[in-house]
């Protein structure tokens, strides 16, 4: 049999324009960003070691902000491990304890995200990742710890990090009209009232003392509902920069998959091809579903061949993702030398998603595919 290309009138081009999965972005933005402040949180975790340079079991570590009222606990478990998972960030006094007895203190500074610690009591050192420059560099620094006499009382510094107390007072206040802001942004969006939430984001993103990724990438979703895709691009660029600053895990933050989508939805083909590869670059685990968007701009702008190679791809990251193979199938019999490779993608989608919606159009096309 002579296959050419797919009949004329064949029920193809609704599938083939098909849209980017958005794997739940707009909700996991809204929901997870259930304050502002805990989006800023920062997570401690590190490795005890005592005198004798073997891991510290049973420790307590306090943290006491300098110059300020937040207290925080951890305990090092048997080997000697401690975590954390929510430390607002600002300067501690970290205080080493065995049985409610002080051993050692040291400074510890915390940042939002990752905030790896190896304290050495043999050496008395406290290793840490600190973050400078506009992205973030990381630089590994040593402080010192100090060890305390028995019997000793432990005091926490009182110095100030803030100029005086009304500029503490100041920025307090205006922590707490981000907060105010933030959360009735939240409740704009959910009421389907747009613009009032890009005006409530927009005043919380102005007033945060300290830039808040979470709050440029709810902003950015306003934006986006309200299909001024121009300024959701700005703002979800924006938010990616902010969290690549902060160190904040790639997987948190990928905004490069959100990029993609705004992108492809104005028509503007490369730079939706160029988020999607950035996002494959910035987050491996999430390859499989930047490849398939990848794949469906190129297939949407009638670059079939290309698109492929995006859909092998995704399907050879993830192998279970069975959209892929639909597609893929698809695209494999747009080309008249590949309508034979699409028998094994369709046949692979049908296995995943035998009563799929799209199923029996899957058979039709495998019905043609076959030889």
């Amino acid at each position: 049999m002579t296959r050419a290309c797919i009949p004329i009138g064949f029920p193809t081009v609704r599938i083939i324009m098909t849209t980017i999965r958005r794997m739940g972005w707009a909700a996991v933005l809204i929901a997870a960003a259930a304050g502002a402040a805990s989006a800023q949180q920062g997570r401690i975790d590190g490795e005890l070691f005592g005198r004798d340079g073997e891991p510290l079991a049973g420790a307590r570590l306090l943290l006491d902000e300098i110059g300020g009222t937040r207290h925080f606990e951890l305990d090092s478990d048997g080997r000697g491990d401690f975590i954390h998972l929510s430390v607002s960030p600002g300067r501690y006094q970290m205080t080493i304890e065995i049985d409610g007895q002080p051993l050692a203190i040291a400074e510890v500074r915390v940042r939002a995200g990752e905030n790896p610690l190896r304290v050495d009591l043999e050496r008395l050192e406290i290793e840490s990742d600190e973050f400078s420059g506009d992205l973030g560099v990381a630089t590994r620094v040593v402080r010192d710890v100090t060890l305390v006499s028995e019997g000793a009382a432990v005091a926490i510094p009182s110095e100030n990090p803030f100029d005086d107390t009304e500029e503490r007072t100041a920025l307090a206040a205006a922590d707490a009209a981000m907060r105010e802001a933030f959360d009735a942004g939240r409740q704009a969006m959910g009421a389907g009232n747009f613009d009032e939430a890009i005006r409530l984001f927009t005043a919380a993103a102005e007033g945060s003392p300290t830039p808040q990724h979470i709050i440029y990438a709810n902003l950015g979703l306003a934006y986006e509902r309200a299909r001024r895709l121009e300024e959701a691009a700005e703002s979800f660029e924006l938010a990616q920069e902010t969290a690549l600053a902060q160190g904040v895990l790639p997987e948190e933050t990928n905004y490069y998959t959100n990029l993609t989508l705004i992108y492809a939805t104005a028509g503007d083909v490369d730079r939706a091809i160029e988020n999607a590869e950035r996002a494959v670059e910035f987050d491996s685990e999430g390859a499989g579903l930047s490849f398939f968007n990848i794949g469906v701009v190129l297939t949407n702008a009638g670059q079939s061949a290309a698109a492929v190679t995006a859909f092998e791809r995704a399907v050879e990251v993830d192998s279970e993702m069975a959209d892929a193979y639909y597609q893929l199938g698809i695209a494999y019999l747009s080309i008249p030398d590949r309508i034979a490779d699409a028998v094994g993608a369709l046949e692979r989608y049908l296995e995943l998603r035998p009563d799929d919606p799209n199923a029996e159009t899957a058979r039709q096309l495998l019905e043609f595919a076959q030889p």
